[in-house]
């Protein structure tokens, strides 16, 4: 503090002279001293002004005139005060305030006003000039010497903010590593006069870099100074804590022998592991390095000894799972261990030396952060220290295919520094670049200054080569050639080139990777290009693709509501391309920036809906620990596509219905409604007059959305868009999977023709994948289409009348190609006993196969496996039965993905559901099983499905769907009374559960008939 001191005392002499006073006084705040919280300096004869007569009083002062406010605004120049002597004056000194004329001229000083600034809007630090006159006419002297006092308290200023950031770190306020070096030196000094031991602890705590990254800088300047009160209340009073850098803190025990830093280490571990920061919120840990001084040690050493030892030590610690205290040993074990910090060493403690360093590190990491390519990072690194260090020659060499090449370099002229040219270099140098490479270490040349002396370095002259080192590999040198007494570098500043080097390989191995990764882009640009532009018109740019006539009307009428704000429904059979109208509706409008938001009602479990479509606060309900936007205003400003719209429960319709006519929602658990810019569109597969006419959708809400309804017909009503699909998914999909296709052989065009498509575009494209996944020619056979005709045959051979055994059929299943075997309801369940040997409906019936011991066994063990779980569940006490069909459907999804290699496409093929559907179900499936589980009698149904997927001779179907009315077949013939526990058995809501069992029975009706 010795400089501030002086500047003080120079200062207040100054101002005594200028005004005429007989004494005067300055007092200035010291927030970074604990010990001593302000400075006082008085000059001149005579008693001064009782507010500054001493340091209690100044500080006292000080604090009453600040609780006050008066006069100490940033905003407003400084105003005299009456002293309580008459004859005195007060001249307050806002140290921080940013209008004072000499202080914004200072440069520097911005950094420490900013984070100083930040400290929770606390007012100025206030310094104080007290001037004493020989009588009352004291105003006399002020107005001959006012402006100068202003000016002297302007300098003031700038003094002590440059100042303190210098000597100060600017978020702790601690004591930096420039005063740490001074405090190191004096105190081996004193351990050595008087033979006491002396300690020096680096303690780095945890998790600070995540707390900067969760909570912002804020919260983490707040945590290290929390961190920082907490070592100086486990400390004791006279012990100084600094900061080494970063978030390592330095503190010098005097009289502290090694053991007993160990044991101050061990508590600092220990009290900050049990200590909740920033209000309980975060939890930290600590690692602890020690160096010790033993005055009986022959060996002086330096102040950077002791530190490089205490790094050391600390790199050890740091290793250690949950931190650790590591003691330095002489043995060598934790001596070897290489320190982390690159810059260690570069402050010696000398203030020229030091700015020196630290420019030159400014300068090259700032021309290093603009310059680009290898030459620029060369030539701007060289200039750099040609500049600061006054060398004779500079240059960087880089390695080439057979020696170091001179990529850029400069040498002093007459007229000063010029090009280095490559032939202009001796052999010594050369040699000596050469050597710094190869061993990967530091090589120096020393001319003898004799002129006799036959080195190829001129005389008096020192070469340096410094490798440029990228972990193992050597990527060049820096070369420096100088006159020891011109150039300023000397044996001391190695640790000063060697961050310089560290800095400079870390970015020319980067560049060098950015060029190799060019040149690599640059050759696969044209081929990029090529197969880009062929995957365009492969997949066109349209979304739908057509030659019918009623779709080119349909999507004629697209484009003319696509333009308003309009609701539309959309409504057509399962996979005639519903969403994908949606999305084509939400491109044509002018909401196409905006989020187009997809919900699936008929995905979401009725008691999530609300909050899904409506958001929560947090607290609504038991686990909505944060709030949460619902979808309705994720799509604010967009569109929403609520898809399956006739899934939603009758209580989330009359939600709706508000929503829809006024455009606000109120989030579950909240109170403030909220307005969202949205347009909606929705969709369905279901004939919603007639669910309206049964009670089960409300009429008002069906009238909302039924403002412009958008049929999408069936792929059977449009026959000439069949055989234009299936040639166009051979091209796309051929063109995806790398397969070598030329089209459709004009028999698998017949077969295609001739099918009925009941699972409509998505079933076509799901038959095409597959067959084009599995072909092995150019052209696609009927042969590669065989599922189509083996599913004809099945239905056949079920139909057929006196087959033994055979249950009644129903038509097959949408998209899946398979027939679906008639409901339990109607015929006797299995007894409880030949549940794990034999259907307990017909539902269990197996779809056959040729192959008995293929996909028949496998299905025929699955349904035995899932008997025996909705047996266990069935009779459970638990009055709400596990889901077992949300299992069923994630398990087999998540098998098939698995099986695939967890590959999408193939999974989406195996398990017989399109791509997009798929993706989804594998998002929530993979959601589920993170969150739930199952009971350990599941296991058996888990290898049951394995074996399903595996099956050679699977169908071409939606395994998904066929399993899920396996399961409803055993679920309704084990519970037919009790209707509520099937639906939680099955996993669904009662009314979906009504409309499924409503459906089973119409399918009866119609097979029996």
């Amino acid at each position: 503090m010795s400089p501030f001191v002086e500047s003080l005392t120079e200062n207040v002499q100054t101002a005594l002279e200028r005004a005429g006073a007989l004494c005067a006084s300055v007092f200035v705040a010291t927030p970074w001293n604990d010990a001593a919280p302000g400075i006082l300096v008085q000059v001149g004869e005579g008693a001064p002004v009782p507010e500054l007569a001493g340091l209690d009083e100044a500080i006292a002062f000080t604090r009453r005139t600040l609780a006050s406010g008066d006069t100490l605004s940033a905003a407003t120049l400084p105003a005299c005060l009456t002293s309580e002597a008459p004859e005195g004056c007060l001249i307050p000194i806002p140290l921080l305030a940013t209008l004072w004329p000499k202080l914004a001229s200072q440069p520097g000083g911005a950094g420490a006003l900013r984070r100083l600034a930040d400290r929770s809007g606390s007012r100025p630090v206030a310094g104080w000039i007290g001037l004493r006159f020989p009588d009352r006419t004291w105003w006399k002297g002020l107005d001959r010497g006012h402006s100068e006092v202003v000016d002297l308290a302007g300098a003031l200023a700038a003094t002590y903010v440059s100042l303190y950031g210098i000597l100060t770190d600017p978020v702790t306020g601690l004591p930096g590593r420039g005063e740490l070096y001074g405090t190191l030196r004096a105190e081996i000094e004193r351990a050595r006069l008087r033979g006491l031991p002396f300690s020096l602890l680096f303690v780095n705590p945890s998790g600070l870099d995540e707390t900067n990254a969760r909570l912002g800088r804020r919260s983490g300047d707040a945590l290290l100074r929390e961190f920082v009160e907490h070592l100086h209340a486990t400390l004791r009073r006279a012990d100084t804590v600094m900061r080494y850098g970063g978030a390592v803190f330095a503190l010098p025990l005097g009289d502290v022998t090694a053991e007993g830093a160990r044991l101050v280490g061990e508590k600092l571990c220990r009290t900050v592991r049990d200590h909740a920061f920033l209000d309980g919120t975060v939890g930290l840990h600590c690692s602890v390095g020690i160096a010790a001084l033993d005055p009986a040690d022959p060996v002086g050493l330096e102040p950077l000894d002791l530190i490089r030892r205490a790094d050391q030590a600390l790199s050890v610690a740091r290793r250690a799972p949950g931190g650790a205290v590591v003691l330095w040993q002489p043995d060598g074990r934790v001596a070897r261990a290489e320190h982390l910090d690159r810059l260690l060493g570069i402050f010696t403690g000398q203030a020229e030396r030091d700015y020196r360093n630290m420019g030159l590190l400014w300068e090259v990491l700032q021309a290093l952060s603009v310059a680009q390519g290898t030459a620029g990072l060369a030539q701007a690194v060289v200039e750099r220290m040609g500049t600061l260090l006054a060398p004779s020659k500079v240059g960087l060499f880089v390695s080439g295919k057979d020696a170091l090449q001179l990529v850029a370099g400069l040498v002093r002229g007459p007229g000063g520094m010029v090009r280095l040219e490559a032939d202009a270099l001796t052999g010594d140098e050369r040699a000596l670049n050469e050597r710094a490479f190869d061993a990967r270490a530091t090589r120096t040349l020393e001319a003898d200054p004799a002129p006799s002396s036959s080195a190829d370095v001129p005389r008096g002259h020192t070469a340096t080569a410094v490798p440029l080192l990228a972990g193992e590999r050597a990527l060049g040198t820096l070369f420096l050639v100088g006159d020891a007494d011109t150039m300023r570098l000397d044996a001391s500043d190695a640790p000063l080139l060697n961050g310089v080097a560290a800095q400079l390989a870390l970015a020319l191995d980067r560049e060098q990777l950015s060029e190799r990764q060019r040149a690599l882009d640059a050759q696969q640009q044209t081929q990029l290009r090529a197969e880009l532009h062929s995957l365009r018109h492969a997949l066109q740019q349209a979304r739908f693709v057509f030659r019918s006539q009623v779709m080119s009307d349909l999507l004629a009428t697209c484009r003319r509501v696509a333009g308003t704000d309009t609701t539309v429904l959309i409504t057509g059979e399962s996979g005639t391309g519903k969403e994908m109208l949606a999305h084509t509706l939400h491109q044509l409008s002018p909401r196409r920036a905006k989020p187009l938001v997809i919900v699936d009602c008929g995905a979401i479990p009725a008691s999530l809906m609300d909050s899904e479509l409506f958001g929560r606060e947090r607290g609504a309900y038991t686990g909505a620990q944060q709030r949460a936007a619902g979808r309705l205003a994720q799509a604010d400003g967009g569109t929403v596509f609520l898809d399956e719209i006739g899934e939603l429960p009758l209580e989330v319709q009359a939600k709706l219905l508000r929503f829809v006519q006024e455009k606000t929602l109120t989030m579950v658990g909240g109170t403030r409604s909220q307005r969202v810019d949205v347009r909606i569109i929705a969709a369905t597969n279901r004939d919603l007059e007639q669910e309206v006419r049964e009670g089960r959708f409300r009429e008002d809400l069906f009238y909302r959305l039924n403002v412009v309804r958008l049929r999408i017909p069936a792929l059977r009503e449009r026959p000439d868009d069949v055989l234009f699909l299936a040639r166009h998914f051979v091209e796309s999909m051929a063109l995806q999977y790398q397969k070598p296709l030329r089209g459709l052989h004009p028999d698998a065009e017949q077969i295609i023709a001739g099918h009925h498509w009941p699972g409509n575009v998505r079933e076509l494209q799901n038959t095409i994948l597959q067959a084009v996944v599995l072909a092995e020619g150019e052209l696609l056979t009927p042969d590669d289409f065989r599922l189509i005709d083996e599913a004809r045959s099945r239905l056949e051979a079920h139909a057929a009348p006196g087959t033994a055994g055979a249950a009644p059929v129903v038509p097959a299943h949408a998209g899946s190609g398979l027939p679906l075997a008639a409901p339990a309801a109607v015929l006797p369940s299995a007894p409880t006993s030949a549940l794990t040997s034999a259907p307990t409906s017909p539902l269990a019936a197996a779809p056959p196969s040729h192959d008995p011991s293929g996909f028949d066994e496998a299905w025929r063990a699955l349904e035995r496996e899932l008997a025996v779980a909705v047996t266990l569940a069935a009779d459970g006490s638990a009055p709400v039965g596990p889901p077992l069909g949300r299992w069923l459907s994630r398990d087999l999804v998540l098998e098939a993905f698995e099986q695939s290699g967890r590959v999408l496409a193939r999974a989406s093929v195996l398990a017989g559901l399109p791509d997009t559907t798929f993706a989804r179900r594998l998002r929530q499936a993979e959601s589920e099983a993170a969150t739930t589980r199952t009971v350990e009698s599941w296991e058996g149904v888990r290898v049951a499905i394995g074996a399903v997927l595996r099956a050679a001779d699977r169908p071409a179907a939606n395994l998904v769907s066929l399993a899920d009315d396996l399961l409803l077949g055993l679920v309704v013939g084990r519970v037919p009374s009790k209707v509520s526990h099937a639906a939680s058995l099955m996993g669904i809501s009662l009314p979906t559960m009504k409309r499924r069992l409503e459906g089973r029975a119409a399918a009866t009706v119609h097979v029996t008939t």
